[in-house]
């Protein structure tokens, strides 16, 4: 590596190391009041970025390109989406506006870039890459320049989320044999797995109050949702049903969460009270709709939709 190639890489990761410093501020938190859910979608042929109002109403399409855009997830004003797509040939992490402007690559390496976060402040982004020949969870600036290795696994460390202070990421990793959710701080250190089970524990989200992760795991048999405390212990099984559940994202205001059901043949987006309660489709076509994710309302902020409704009932 040249030597100013050194000092771009040197000053890119100083602007991370600083912005992690910020990150850890009690201001920055994800609660409040539930907006719009984000979500994937192939009911177009492909893969595309939707949102819709907490009640299934007013879908409404943000991306349409004829490469696959996933996984979108909300930044804490609500003004924008990061997600990941393989618009250039292999899978990097993008930001827009919610309107669907104002695109910006943020990642681009010829490896494959997958699942972002963003950190509470809205600073940066965490994802994982296979950039170094095996899947490892990175950070790095919104505004691009290099990414931090966090982890240094020789298995796969994979989905990742801050907690809503900015303090720790939760992330899957399979370096026990199987996949368990851990725990780090922001600058890789102090990684601790809270799941601990034989079965696979996959996808955690954070509570807004920061105390539960909600996540996927087969130990019953078939994929469910079940929440436990972060600090480990008091597993609960919140939807226990035949068909798989997936991809859970809790609602700003703590009182529910989404996530991707099979249940009537194809993955549609559903939402319940955190306790597995009320249970409501919002989506329902013959195509493939998953991963949500929850704005957080602000008043005054284009493409929001405060919650009001719960849904249209579903019967479990």
């Amino acid at each position: 590596m040249s030597s100013s190639a050194t000092r771009r890489l040197a000053a890119a990761s100083a602007t991370v190391v600083a912005s992690l410093a910020l990150t850890a501020s009690p201001q920055a938190a994800f609660p409040g009041a539930n907006g719009l859910l984000a979500f994937n979608s192939d009911r177009d042929g492909d893969f595309e970025l939707f949102t819709m109002g907490a009640d299934g109403s007013q879908e409404t399409p943000r991306t349409s390109h004829p490469a696959s855009d996933r996984k979108p997830v909300w930044s804490p004003d609500g003004t924008r989406l990061a997600f990941m797509s393989n618009r250039d040939g292999d899978f990097d992490i993008y930001v827009m506006d919610i309107a669907g402007g104002g695109l910006a690559q943020v990642t681009n390496d010829p490896a494959s870039d997958f699942n972002p976060a963003w950190s509470p402040d809205g600073r940066l982004l965490a994802f994982n890459s296979d950039r170094s020949g095996d899947f490892e969870v990175y950070i790095v600036a919104v505004a691009g320049g290099a990414p931090l290795r966090l982890t240094h696994s020789p298995e796969v460390d994979s989905v990742v989320a801050f907690s809503p202070d900015g303090r720790r990421l939760a992330f899957e990793s399979s370096r026990t044999g199987n996949a368990d959710v851990f725990l780090m701080r922001p600058d890789g250190s102090d990684q601790r797995n809270v799941t601990r089970h034989p079965a696979a524990d996959l996808n955690p989200s954070w509570s807004p109050d920061g105390q539960r992760l909600a996540f996927t795991s087969d130990r019953d048999g078939t994929q469910d949702i079940w929440r436990i405390s972060a600090r480990g212990g008091g597993a609960r099984n919140v939807t226990p049903h035949p068909a798989d559940e997936r991809n859970a994202a809790w609602s700003p205001d703590g009182r529910l969460i989404a996530f991707a059901s099979n249940r009537d043949g194809d993955f549609e987006i559903f939402s319940m009270r955190a306790n597995g309660k009320q249970l409501a489709q919002l989506t329902r076509n013959s195509t493939t709709d998953s991963i949500p994710d929850w704005q957080r309302f602000r008043r005054g902020v284009s493409g929001h939709a405060p919650d009001r409704a719960r849904g249209r009932s579903a019967r479990r």
